[in-house]
């Protein structure tokens, strides 16, 4: 044997390489020398050209199944291995069945199968395959056993779809396969669609992939995925076997697979682009086939429509590029929602091929040409029977191959003949499905039966108006209690178990026709819609925490928060962990927010109460000065009064003085003695008004000085220079404890003009005439009135001018001198706060013209204007 020889080449999926490699092992024990590829690939050589060499020039080829689809490379080995034995029919192809396998229907042709279901350490079978790899013939019970393995192997799927490897038994649909084949040279984007349960999975997969893999012309290799809630991800690990061998480890497989999914997203790779990179790495193969099965999960289970939309772009932007050709199968009743989306809906045009119900004629192929292969027969009549109770409904397909799959498995059939008597027991067509599911579900201790229904509330999405649909679940949200149920219903292929994108096993409902079939689970669904209606919205927020980094803004709160709690309450055990720790966060985030808002009060009952002592003490001063400021008040009160009552005095003491000097006149001749008596009364009665009136001036100025100390305005008063009774009367002013009129102000605009005499009088006073340039300025409206100027002499203890019997009041006050003008509008600046004075030459004679040229202060020379004063 040449050294590059090899016994045997073992094709297996990726997930499956534990146990093949210790078939390798094994094989290698017995003297023989296996292909593994994890074994003799080299890593960074083409290894796609690699293993077809091997498939070349090995002596044998064992295709290991285990559960699940084969891979893509798997596929494509298994049918360079048939295609051999086409050529040499002793050509060894043995298929090698492993633990959990799910039976390819495409390798019931074979002579010899090696059935390892029940462990890979059995001594016996591992022998037999070591002797068909050689070519020998199996002894008389090696012969018998591999005779049992092949009876087992049912010509039919049940409820599952059918796949590429299981080909040689899908019948019925030649009509719907070219018409799809047709599609596919037409376009590079089509759909596929029809009713839930019409065969569109089985069509493409089973009918149109091994048509396009036996074109010659054409070297097509295939990627399919189901979208899932990932479909990025879902996308990344379909096409990372085309690019990469499925030698690595399971955690380096995740990165890659992650890292690709990532740069979907970013846009920083294509998938274009990796078909490209896919077609450059394999010799031979010029067209790449993405196959989107059951593509209304991009609407049921994706997380948003952001990752919705990008993975439809991809799919969208490869097909249009050229580098891939794209199908997608999609439910009837979720047409709508792709056509929402204008680039896929305008692509769809004239791209959607219809798969309707199956004729008459066609479910009669169906179920009697698998038959025929393994010399299988029906009782006479049957055919016709199961036919008329199919009738035309799309959804009665997986039924009738589930009926078929019961017949076959019937425990109380003699020989190879399908019986009535069976097909009644089992229900019928209509009652088969749930006939099946009570009597797994009969056969089941109360806790597992309990367990049954939290398993299927898991996998099956309740709709809104009932219609319901499967969903795929994660074995870790089922727990791993119900593990041992899971397997059960498995078994009876009541549900299915696969690995997901993640790399983790996940389950299924079969088919929805179990669903809708199964009274109980109907009974389930329908008395927790409302939970489970509650639950699905829970999904949706747990998905977007988790798609955001678990940022708190997602997290459940008020009322939503409330209820989740409620839920967890009743229904824990419904709950995944990661629903019951978004619930769990939520709560502690509200705790938090709990927290942070009483420090907050807290804080703020502090702010507030500091701000409370501080405006007390605000009032507590203001009250201070309110009680100084009327203490004040009343002083200059008492003041004032003591002035009146000195003033009056003085007038008393005056006209005293008056009437005893005209006593003293009448009385001069009186004696003497008593007119020295009536001077010493007079005197003494004079001093002693003159001695109240100077206590009371004492008092009234030491109130004075009082009210100015108080006020803050001593240093200022002695500075300037002026008497008490002059500073409080400024400081009762400021304080408005007494008014004073101020005068009423006009506005003067700024000018240039000429001063003087400008008409050419003889004036000397006048001349010469000059320009002058005053600014802005303001002057009273009015003169000062006496009533203005005595307020002033009353306040401040000035020199009041005499009105020469011209009388007070509102007239102009007379009799004042500059120096007293001056000093009025000194004292009134001082009072009022602003800024009064006398006005310049310039500006009084300015403002005289009222801007006129005339030298006359009325503003005009004609005397017909002036009127008599």
């Amino acid at each position: 044997m040449p050294p590059d020889q090899f016994d045997v080449f073992l094709s297996y999926h990726w997930r499956d390489r534990e146990p093949v490699e210790r078939i390798a092992r094994s094989l290698r024990d017995q003297g023989l020398k296996p292909f593994l590829d994890r074994w003799y690939l080299v890593p960074g050589r083409p290894w796609p050209q690699a293993l077809e060499q091997t498939l070349v020039s090995c002596r044998a080829v064992a295709v290991c199944i285990g559960p699940g689809e084969m891979g893509p490379w798997q596929t494509r080995e298994s049918n360079f291995a048939l295609d051999r034995q086409g050529r040499k029919a002793d050509f060894p192809v043995i298929p090698v069945l492993l633990p959990g396998s799910d039976p390819v229907l495409g390798f019931l042709g074979q002579n010899t199968w090696v059935d390892l279901r029940q462990g890979t350490d059995d001594p016996g079978l591992l022998s037999l395959l070591a002797g068909a790899i050689r070519g020998e013939a199996p002894g008389p019970d090696l012969a018998e056993r591999l005779r049992v393995t092949r009876t087992t192997l049912c010509p039919y799927r049940g409820l599952l779809y059918f796949r590429e490897e299981d080909a040689p038994f899908f019948f019925g649909r030649t009509a719907a396969i070219r018409n799809l084949h047709e599609a596919i040279r037409q376009h590079r984007f089509i759909a596929v669609v029809g009713a839930s349960g019409s065969g569109k999975s089985s069509v493409v997969r089973a009918g149109l992939v091994p048509q396009l893999r036996q074109e010659k012309e054409t070297i097509w290799e295939v990627a399919t995925l189901f979208p899932g809630d990932e479909p990025l991800k879902a996308l990344a690990r379909s096409v990372s076997p085309l690019l990469e061998p499925e030698t690595m480890d399971e955690t380096d497989r995740l990165l890659k697979i992650n890292k690709l999914a990532d740069a979907f997203a970013k846009k920083e790779v294509s998938l274009h682009d990796v078909g490209l990179r896919i077609l450059e790495k394999q010799s031979g193969t010029n067209r790449l086939l993405l196959v989107i099965d059951q593509a209304e999960e991009l609407y049921t289970v994706a997380k948003d429509d952001h990752t919705r939309r990008r993975f439809i772009d991809e799919m969208l932007d490869a097909s249009e590029r050229g580098s891939w050709t794209a199908i997608l199968t999609l439910r009837g009743d979720f047409v709508g929602k792709a056509l929402s989306y204008r680039p896929l809906s305008d692509r769809l045009q004239g791209a959607q091929v219809n798969v309707g119900p199956m004729t008459r004629a066609e479910l009669e192929q169906a179920v009697t040409s698998p038959a025929q292969r393994v010399e299988l027969s029906f009782a006479a009549g049957l055919v016709t029977r199961i036919l008329d109770d199919v009738g035309d409904e799309p959804g009665h397909l997986p039924l009738l191959e589930f009926v078929l799959k019961l017949l076959w498995d019937d425990e109380d059939r003699q020989g190879p003949e399908l019986s009535h008597q069976a097909y009644e027991a089992m229900g019928g067509l209509q009652g088969a499905v749930a006939k099946k599911a009570e009597e797994v579900f009969d056969k089941l201790t109360p806790l597992e039966q309990e367990a049954v229904k939290r398993v299927f509330l898991q996998v099956v999405r309740a709709g809104e108006t009932g219609e319901d649909t499967r969903r795929r679940a994660a074995l870790s949200e089922i727990g791993s209690v119900a593990m041992d149920v899971v397997k059960k219903l498995a078994d009876a292929r009541l549900l299915v178990t696969n690995r997901a994108v993640a790399g983790e096993e996940t389950v299924e409902v079969s088919h929805e026709a179990l669903i809708r079939q199964w009274q109980r689970l109907q009974g389930w669904l329908n008395e927790d819609r409302e939970f489970l209606l509650w639950r699905e919205r829970l999904r949706g927020r747990v998905n977007e925490w988790q798609h955001n980094t678990q940022d708190e803004g997602t997290l459940l709160r008020g009322a939503l928060l409330v209820e989740a709690q409620r839920r967890l309450s009743q229904k824990a055990d419904m709950l995944t962990d990661e629903e019951k720790d978004y619930i769990r966060h939520s709560a502690e985030a509200r705790e938090r927010a709990a927290q942070a808002e009483q420090q907050r009060a807290k804080h703020e009952l502090a702010q507030a109460k500091r701000l409370a002592e501080e405006a007390a003490k605000r009032e507590e001063a203001e009250r201070a000065r309110a009680a100084a400021a009327e203490q004040a008040q009343k002083a200059a009160e008492e003041a004032r009064q003591a002035q009146q009552e000195l003033h009056i005095l003085r007038l008393q003491a005056a006209e005293r003085a008056r009437v005893a000097e005209a006593a003293r006149a009448q009385e001069a001749e009186r004696a003497q003695a008593a007119e020295a008596a009536r001077a010493q009364v007079a005197e003494a009665e004079r001093a002693e008004a003159v001695e109240r009136a100077t206590r009371r001036q004492w008092y009234l100025n030491l109130a004075l000085l009082l009210l100015v100390l108080g006020m803050g305005m001593v240093g200022w008063l002695w500075k300037a220079g002026v008497n008490v009774q002059y500073a409080a009367s400024i400081v009762l002013v400021r304080l408005h404890l007494v008014s004073v009129a101020e005068p009423e102000m006009v506005t003067i605009p700024g000018v240039s003009y000429q001063q003087g005499d400008i008409r050419g009088l003889p004036s000397e006073d006048e001349q010469p005439a000059r320009q002058v340039t005053i600014k802005p300025f303001a002057m009273g409206k009015y003169e000062v009135t006496f009533a203005e100027y005595d307020r002033y002499v009353e306040l401040t203890g000035g020199k009041q001018p005499g009105d020469r019997g011209w009388g007070r009041g509102r007239r102009p006050v007379i009799n004042v001198s500059w120096d007293d003008a001056v000093a009025y509008a000194k004292w009134l600046s001082q009072a009022a706060g602003k800024h009064y004075r006398l006005p310049t030459e310039s500006e009084w004679e300015y403002a005289a013209r009222s801007g006129g040229k005339d030298q006359i202060w009325a503003g005009t020379s004609d005397e017909k204007q002036l009127g008599n004063v």
